[in-house]
């Protein structure tokens, strides 16, 4: 099971990926072999943004009904919090540098194969030698294997080499990268942060590329760990069949670059993984998006069928710099810090970097997002002591931040729906009752009641009367589009505010997903529903990027549009999928997307941003369309097109309970417990089956 790469590979992600969790090791290049190298945990924690004042959203509440909302009133607010003789500068990821690799007799590299059940990457040269690349597991190196002697030069080159990156950095003040004989040091801004060495070393026919450590004395087993890592890791995740045969190993490389990013002895993965460029800053800061970024990496490991790639996040989301943080927003938001309350985008002590407002503050999604990552491994796992000593302590605490806003009526006073006010400058930058939000609370209120009941706790009596009195979303009245424009309802984005324009983030949606809601939708709401997705499809999808598609074609299958998800992929892969299968940010192109379309029409070279929500998105949406586990059910190629229905198959997926499930067009195959039962539904068709192999056609 192996992936082919022909050289030369001009630029940084074109490169193969390699990662153990933590290192990150770009390998590309042209007549040289290129290594640029970086670490998830490699950190500058200068600056920061924070929160001040005393029942601060008491305070915005007020104001937003005294200025009647006026986005500069609120924003007024959080310019407060600032100190005016602050540098603004904010904690971010650092880019590092690169090797570059050069070999005897002018030999350039030729191709390259990467094993995925190894973790090896073989390279070939123009003169017929090869090289062997690993990179272990809990050893921040890359060993190079090069037993034809053919390395004739090695030259360091810091990210200050690099015109973009250096003079970001020199501009605030960095100080330049420390440079010796074999390698050098990047220094850090913030006086408490360690700086990395990166050098090399050779040792008999073995380079060793090392990324802040030194070569551990049990090198030799950690790398017959790692590799028995990758055997393991692609003999267990689930395999997808349909006729294009190009989906079929995309997913394998998706998987393997996940993996890389998240394992489970490395460090919680940001929105680029451990993969900085060199050329350039981190983009925004390479940051933790915790309003649906950082979620959608992590739900495709679980999706993968590997819930132990979850356990870094829930390891710094659970450090007492991360909820020492959660605690101080909910002491400043409500003068009670008894609530874990996630802010948008933040460093790994999830201290807030992207700046304050209602758009960064105003969103306790952000922490049901993250709960639902903890419901998803519990449920995958089945770990009770996970849930009684860790999930249950963490999901009760974020929703203890729903639980502070409410008024005595359950209302939201005040809330974003994530993205739409910044997307829509002439919108209101807030809402009462928005309708993602709503969708979370109801979410959680579900499972602590179930969780609790499992546990033998006494449920709190506000989360039934969450599910009995606040409504599965706002609606608002519009317009039929089509036919007679009649009047109609709509799942409102917040109270008295409809969908107007075309909007990246789905998330009034979120009772379909990522909340899909406990309790059955009435005819009426069933309706509102219908009615709400036809608007939303109307307005269109020039304004997505890369992850806005995933999320998109999760609710196209779970709502049996069997027909859109293959058509989505596709326009995906041509506008966010580069030559070398790297997903990125930006669209190749212009043409039917527009978003960021000033910066889309840059040369690649120096440009390309990759973004890991995409890779677990894919995985995510992808594995979907074949199988979703929703609501103690089972539903089979709901986003597969008719037209390839007789060829789709799918081998090994993981679902919560302990099944996996394996399905093609005439037949499905259980395995789980004994006597113990499967609702599965295929075409509207429920089938309750036991473990074993059934037909179905």
């Amino acid at each position: 099971m192996k992936k082919f790469y022909r050289f030369p590979l001009e630029r940084t992600h074109c490169g193969v990926p390699m990662g153990n969790g933590n290192a990150g090791v770009l390998v590309w290049g042209d007549n040289a072999l290129h290594l640029t190298v970086n670490r998830s945990d490699f950190w500058d924690h200068f600056g920061g943004d924070f929160l001040k004042g005393e029942n601060f959203y008491q305070q915005l509440i007020k104001c937003a009904e005294e200025s009647n909302y006026s986005r500069k009133a609120l924003s007024d607010m959080f310019m407060a919090c600032y100190d005016p003789d602050r540098l603004w500068i904010n904690p971010k990821r650092l880019p590092v540098g690169r090797f570059e690799v050069f070999f005897k007799e002018g030999a350039v590299p030729e191709s390259g194969e990467l094993d995925y059940t190894t973790g090896i990457l073989a390279v070939k040269l123009s003169n017929g030698k090869t090289l062997l690349l690993e990179l272990p597991l809990g050893a921040d190196l890359l060993q190079v294997v090069d037993s034809e002697n053919t390395i004739a030069e090695i030259k360091c080159r810091p990210y200050d080499e690099f015109p973009r990156a250096n003079n970001y950095l020199k501009d605030h003040k960095f100080p330049a990268p420390e440079k010796f004989a074999n390698g050098w040091i990047v220094k850090c801004l913030c006086p408490d942060d360690k700086p990395l060495t990166c050098a090399w070393e050779k040792r008999e026919d073995k380079y060793f590329f090392t990324i802040g450590c030194d070569v551990p004395a049990d090198l030799d087993c950690k790398i017959a760990q790692t590799r028995k890592f990758w055997s393991d890791l692609f003999a267990s995740i689930p395999e997808f069949t349909l006729p294009e045969k190009n989906w079929n190993d995309f997913y394998k490389f998706c998987a393997w670059k996940l993996a890389a990013a998240t394992a489970p002895t490395g460090y919680a993965a940001g929105l680029q993984g451990p993969w900085i460029e060199e050329y350039q800053n981190a983009q925004w800061g390479g940051d933790y998006h915790f309003n649906v970024n950082v979620q959608m990496v992590y739900d495709g490991a679980l999706k993968l069928g590997h819930p132990e790639l979850l356990m870094p996040l829930f390891d710094m989301i659970e450090s007492d710099a991360f909820t020492a943080t959660l605690r101080y927003n909910s002491k400043i938001l409500f003068n009670d810090d008894s609530a874990w309350y996630f802010t948008h985008a933040v460093d790994d002590r999830g201290v807030q970097i992207g700046g304050l407002g209602c758009g960064s503050v105003l969103d306790p999604v952000c922490g049901a997002w993250t709960a639902m990552l903890y419901i998803g491994y519990v449920d995958m796992t089945g770990d009770e002591e996970f849930l009684k000593n860790r999930a249950y302590n963490a999901v009760r605490k974020i929703m203890r931040g729903f639980e502070l806003m409410l008024d005595k009526d359950l209302n939201i006073p005040l809330a974003i729906s994530a993205e739409y006010a910044s997307s829509n400058p002439d919108s209101l930058p807030a809402g009462r009752n928005p309708s993602y939000q709503l969708a979370g609370m109801r979410y959680l209120a579900d499972t602590l009641i179930k969780w609790s009941i499992r546990l033998g706790i006494e449920p709190e009596p506000i989360w039934q009367q969450i599910l009995d009195k606040v409504p599965k979303f706002s609606t608002i009245t519009g317009r039929d589009r089509y036919g007679a424009r009649a009047p109609e309802q709509h799942i409102a984005i917040w109270e008295n505010q409809d969908l107007v324009h075309c909007h990246r983030h789905h998330s009034h949606l979120a009772t379909i997903y990522p909340f899909p809601d406990p309790q059955p939708y009435t005819e009426d709401e069933l309706k509102i529903l219908d009615d709400s997705i036809d608007h939303w499809i109307s307005l269109g999808s020039g304004m997505w990027s890369e992850w806005c598609m995933m999320w998109a074609i999760q609710i196209y299958s779970r709502l049996n549009f069997s027909e859109v998800p293959m058509i989505m992929l596709n326009l995906w892969k041509e506008h966010f999928v580069n030559e070398s299968d790297c997903i990125v940010y930006l669209p190749r192109f212009r043409g039917l997307i527009c978003h960021r379309r000033h910066d889309m029409v840059l040369d690649k070279r120096d440009h390309e941003i990759m973004q890991l929500d995409g890779v677990g998105g894919y995985i995510s949406a992808f594995t979907e369309m074949f199988c979703c586990y929703e609501h103690d059910k089972v539903y089979l190629f709901r986003g597969i097109p008719a037209k390839w229905r007789k060829e789709a198959a799918f081998k090994g997926v993981k679902l919560p309970g302990g099944w996996s499930v394996s399905a093609d067009s005439s037949s499905v195959t259980i395995e789980g417990t004994a006597g113990k039962t499967l609702t599965v539904v295929i075409d509207g068709k429920e089938y309750i089956l036991t473990a074993g192999t059934h037909k179905t056609a």
